[in-house]
């Protein structure tokens, strides 16, 4: 599909985008009517930008401020890449990998133990990975247990992978109590994914929590044939990437940055990636 098309969308497209606006403006009113005192009390990110990557690779992302998921509790001068010292001490904001509604069969306070154990170990941020999605039911008890461990850990940085569209009552709680939602975005470039930007975006303002949301883009080029044919292919070409890249620095100059999901990429193009979010997002 030609680039330029994912900027002018055809009347159909058109309007489903906003029919979903209509719904979500209705929504984001009962949400924030519904907003406890004092909710935005968490704070959203650091004063540099954020340029997070999901990578076991951090010498070919140098620009990475947030790195997850296998982060460790080696000594800074054991050598290990992902020691969560060593990361610290060079500026980047470490985000130990933690489950979030795969969990779903277990009880509330099961949940909440495995998400204590790994701040008890002594980790400083932990990775929800994830919630969301369009079961309502499941996504109003995850918000409430988001609260809660909120409650009980303050001094714990939480960032939450989120699937699917916002909804008001997981909004809440990431407003009140998550310090990064990284909203999953993945695909290749063209009209389908301009569509996703603009309705996750627009969720993201109209539940005031858009200073703390980055969208996290998706490059899978290395994976193996039987997952990019589950998965898809995501963006794996350079060009592709940069369109993206490009659409979030001119749309949601008011995100805070970007974020890659990049478990299955190919070094050349983690450092492409690297280097792209370096050129559009370093002056945030």
């Amino acid at each position: 599909m030609n680039q330029n098309a994912a900027h002018m969308p055809h009347r159909y497209h058109g309007r489903i985008i906003l029919a979903s606006m209509t719904i979500l403006l209705s929504l984001a009113a009962a949400s924030l009517a519904a907003a406890p005192a004092g909710a935005d009390s968490v704070p959203a990110v650091g004063k540099r930008p954020v340029i997070l990557f999901w990578t076991d690779k951090p010498a070919l992302v140098p620009h990475a401020t947030y790195l997850t998921p296998s982060i460790t509790l080696s000594p800074p001068a054991s050598g290990d890449p992902l020691s969560q010292g060593r990361l610290l001490s060079e500026g980047v904001m470490p985000l130990k990998w933690c489950p979030g509604q795969s969990l779903a069969g277990e009880s509330d306070a099961q949940i909440l133990a495995t998400w204590a154990k790994i701040a008890r170990e002594g980790y400083v941020g932990l990775g929800i990975d994830e919630l969301g999605g369009l079961n309502h039911a499941r996504t109003v008890r995850f918000a409430r247990l988001l609260t809660r461990f909120h409650e009980e850990h303050p001094n714990v940085y939480l960032a939450v992978w989120s699937a699917g569209i916002i909804d008001p009552v997981l909004a809440r709680a990431y407003k009140s109590s998550v310090n990064l939602v990284m909203i999953e975005a993945y695909g290749p470039w063209g009209l389908h994914q301009w569509e996703r930007f603009a309705v996750r975006l627009t969720e993201a303002r109209l539940f005031g929590i858009v200073h703390k949301c980055i969208f996290g883009i998706g490059i899978d080029d290395a994976a193996p044939p039987d997952v990019l044919k589950s998965w898809g292919k995501w963006a794996n070409d350079p060009r592709d990437l940069e369109a993206q890249l490009r659409w979030i620095a001119k749309h949601a100059s008011d995100m805070p940055g970007v974020g890659f999901f990049a478990a299955d990429a190919s070094d050349r193009m983690l450092t492409v990636a690297d280097a792209l979010a370096h050129r559009y997002f370093s002056a945030r």
